[in-house]
């Protein structure tokens, strides 16, 4: 098995349109400390939809990869913040404990909004590549 392996084209596209939101979605994370800004990734991920549906792709899955590039730094930097403030509460174990569980409740519930958002927006965008004309059966242009 070789360590080069070529990335899927629907990966290619999922992380040219998730890791630049990553980037911006994570430093807005750290200005305001608690808004987790979605709204670059339904635009990315609807331009990313549209430009793999007229390439032969199917829009869905690459948004919903590009959802969870774009989420798992924030919702990583969220979940270690949420399990540090826990350590810091004087409280009884299994409470802190409960808590630790329900941090990770809110992790994976970030990670699916986000893939949520881009499989819509992406969707959108090969909804709109398919109504312009490109190929609805997977076809390459």
């Amino acid at each position: 098995m070789s360590l080069h392996a070529k990335r899927s084209p629907t990966w290619r596209y999922a992380l040219l349109a998730g890791l630049p939101i990553a980037a911006v979605a994570t430093y807005g994370y750290v200005q305001t400390g608690s808004d987790i800004e979605l709204s670059g990734l339904a635009v990315f991920a609807l331009i990313t939809g549209y430009v793999a549906k007229t390439n032969g792709l199917e829009a869905t899955p690459v948004g919903l990869r590009a959802g969870l590039v774009a989420t798992t730094p924030v919702a990583l930097w969220s979940l270690g913040e949420l399990v540090l403030s826990v350590g810091n509460f004087s409280q009884p174990r299994w409470f802190a404990g409960v808590q630790v569980l329900m941090s990770v409740f809110v992790f994976g519930l970030v990670l699916t909004v986000g893939a949520l958002v881009g499989m819509l927006g992406a969707r959108i965008g090969g909804w709109l590549a398919e109504r312009s004309g490109h190929p609805r059966d997977g076809t390459p242009a």
